[in-house]
C-alpha cells in the first residue's frame, strides 16, 4: 500500500512509468551470448545496447533506479544491466528470452516489460530486422521480406526505409507502429 506521506510506489506503478518510458522503442543491439542467472536458476539471452543509443542508456538507467527504489526488495531480478555492473558485459544491456536467434546484430524493438510471479522485471524484444552495419543517422538492414535496406534514422525514430535498388528520391516510409 502508497502511504501518501512517503516517496514509495508500488511495483505496478512503477512498471506502468517503465512501460510509457521504453515501449515501442527501437534500438541497435548486439545479441552476443547467453548466461545463466544464479538469482534466477535459469538462463537470460544478453542484447548489448549499440554505443550510439545514448537516449535509451539514459531511460535504461532511469528504469532502473525507478524500479530499485520504488519496488525495493520485492524484485528479485532487473534485466538492465550498466557498465558499472561487475561480472556483466561491457557496456549497457538487457538481458531477455529470445527465441531461436542467432547471434548478431539487429534493430530490436521493446515490446513489453512485465513484473513476473517470480518478481522478475521481465522485458520482452521484438526484432525487427537484422543489421548489417550502421553509421550515425544511416543503417543498412534486412527486412522481413529479405530486401537489403537503408534506414534513415534521428534518435530512436525512423524516417524512412528505401530498399536498394529503388529509384533515387523513392523511399518507403517506416510504420509508425514499428518505428517510433
Amino acid at each position: 500500500m502508497v502511504r501518501k506521506d512517503s516517496a514509495v510506489l508500488e511495483p505496478e506503478q512503477a512498471l506502468i512509468f517503465a512501460k510509457k518510458l521504453l515501449c515501442n522503442k527501437v534500438f541497435l543491439g548486439h545479441y552476443q551470448e547467453r548466461r545463466y542467472v544464479d538469482s534466477l536458476k535459469s538462463y537470460r539471452d544478453v542484447v548489448l545496447i549499440d554505443e550510439g543509443e545514448s537516449d535509451l542508456k539514459s531511460q535504461l538507467d532511469i528504469v532502473k533506479q525507478h524500479m530499485a527504489i520504488y519496488c525495493g526488495t520485492s524484485i528479485s531480478w532487473i534485466g538492465i544491466t550498466g557498465p558499472d555492473v561487475i561480472g556483466a558485459p561491457n557496456g549497457y544491456a538487457v538481458w531477455v528470452k529470445l527465441h531461436e536467434m542467432p547471434f548478431g546484430k539487429y534493430w530490436f524493438q521493446i515490446k513489453n516489460i512485465k513484473i513476473s510471479q517470480s518478481c522478475e522485471v521481465v522485458i520482452s524484444l521484438k526484432r525487427v530486422s537484422w543489421c548489417l552495419g550502421a553509421v550515425g543517422g544511416l543503417g543498412v538492414c534486412e527486412d522481413k521480406k529479405q530486401e537489403i535496406c537503408l534506414l534513415t534514422m534521428v534518435g530512436d525514430q525512423c524516417l524512412s526505409v528505401k530498399p536498394f535498388g529503388m529509384r533515387q528520391g523513392s523511399s518507403r516510409h517506416c510504420r509508425s507502429t514499428i518505428y517510433t
